[in-house]
């Protein structure tokens, strides 16, 4: 997944006021809400995912662990 874009508060002149918004910048330190929830939603997705896993190579002996690693890694199914 991909950097989120960030943000940081600024203010422009319309000529009599002063109006707040949010101007894109790599180092900001909002993130749109949006762009929050996606990733909080992919983390929730692979701490889903790893438990599964988990629960699968409960008991399993290194070497059997090892090989379902590197099949993963390589995208095959086991």
């Amino acid at each position: 997944m991909s950097e989120p874009i960030r943000y940081r508060p600024d203010w422009t002149y319309t000529g009599t006021t002063f109006v707040p918004f949010c101007r894109q910048q790599d180092n900001g330190d909002f993130v749109r809400y949006e762009e929050y929830a996606k990733l909080r939603a992919h983390v929730e997705r692979l701490t889903k995912a790893g438990d599964a896993m988990a629960e699968q190579l409960d008991g399993l002996s290194f070497d059997t662990v090892w090989d379902f690693w590197n099949a993963a890694k390589e995208g095959k199914q086991s």
